[in-house]
């Protein structure tokens, strides 16, 4: 199984994919693994067809997270395994739901709870752009137009470049910041291993200083 596990972390890298992804399809084929306890080389298409109603049934996982699953198994066996399999899935119907919005008074309390000003910012940002976590995380200082108003996100969801129009508002208060803690490349950076690196999504907020 070691060497199977290689041969998918090498197929990852070929192919230019994230760590998120990476570590989302490994779950999904060590989840695999275990449950069968049988080398996956040798599974037949119903049992990967039950291992997905195990799934359904008994964990309860939602249509998202299914085909998360299967997106991982899928690409194990297709460029690890170089085999196809046919399942039949049926997948939970999503519930459709309206996004519950955060009110002008519920923004100002979140930024008045912040600690730090670098973490009023990141929330500021997060928010006023919507931004993901790990787009947030790699914002660079000339990402950021001030003449224009936009903010260039790099590399987002399906590896493309974006533009988000920022407020003048919020525009300030990200002046504010830099004037208080003068990033150079990243706008949201820590300092490691004798260098500046992207903040991490799960730092500690002890380095939010």
């Amino acid at each position: 199984m070691k060497q199977l596990l290689q041969q998918f972390n090498d197929e990852i890298s070929l192919r230019g994919y994230s760590e998120r992804t990476r570590t989302s399809y490994l779950f999904a084929i060590n989840h695999l693994f275990k449950w069968v306890n049988q080398p996956l080389d040798t599974l037949s298409d119903s049992q990967i067809e039950a291992y997905f109603r195990h799934l359904n049934l008994d964990k309860h996982y939602s249509k998202s997270t299914l085909k998360l699953q299967l997106n991982g198994i899928h690409f194990f066996f297709e460029h690890v395994l170089h085999r196809q399999f046919t399942v039949s899935i049926t997948f939970p119907k999503k519930r459709e739901t309206l996004p519950q919005l955060l009110t002008p008074s519920d923004i100002s309390a979140l930024l008045y709870h912040c600690k730090t000003n670098k973490q009023r910012a990141l929330t500021a940002l997060c928010y006023g752009c919507g931004l993901r976590i790990s787009e947030l995380t790699h914002v660079k200082v000339c990402d950021i137009d001030g003449q224009r108003l936009l903010l260039t996100v790099r590399q987002g969801k399906g590896a493309k470049d974006r533009l988000v129009i920022i407020s003048p508002q919020l525009l300030l208060f990200l002046r504010h910041y830099w004037l208080q803690y003068r990033p150079e490349t990243w706008l949201f950076g820590t300092y490691s291993h004798g260098s500046f690196h992207p903040i991490h999504a799960k730092v500690n907020s002890a380095t939010h200083r």
